[in-house]
């Protein structure tokens, strides 16, 4: 009786780990769904001044990813552990994992394409603050 009470006990601690990364994991990726979002915005500001508040928040943004890309990266680590403790779980612990890691590299992707995009705009507002002011001293000269 106490042989069968310490299996079942170690089952419901088996499945408590899964059930844990599982939940872990959603968390996560509902976090990396969130930044996602963020970036969605077309505002590339209107003139320099206004893409360099951007790029400015974009950056605070950036940092902000580290954490959660520590978050990714601990997962990863769960889930070879887990996939190693438990085979019978190794599937559905990857499938997991492999979901984050494909939004977290989407997220990544979404935010390096949104600092070059930024970064084209600051070159384009300074283009034309410098050309506004080229014209702006022809006509005074007239």
């Amino acid at each position: 009786m106490k042989k069968q009470a310490a299996q079942r006990h170690e089952l419901l601690s088996n499945a408590k780990q899964i059930h844990t990364f599982a939940r872990d994991a959603d968390e996560i990726d509902s976090r990396i769904s969130e930044k996602t979002a963020m970036l969605s915005t077309e505002d590339f500001g209107k003139d320099t001044a206004s893409v360099e508040a951007l790029q400015r928040k974009h950056e605070v943004f950036s940092r902000d990813l580290a954490a959660l890309g520590d978050s990714v990266t601990s997962l990863g680590e769960e889930a070879r552990r887990l996939s190693t403790a438990f085979p019978d779980s190794a599937s559905e612990v990857a499938g997991k994992r492999d979901a984050v890691t494909r939004h977290w590299e989407q997220l990544r992707v979404a935010c390096d394409e949104r600092r070059t995009k930024l970064q084209d705009a600051h070159a384009l507002a300074a283009a034309m603050t410098a050309r506004g002011h080229a014209v702006l001293v022809e006509v005074c000269v007239l």
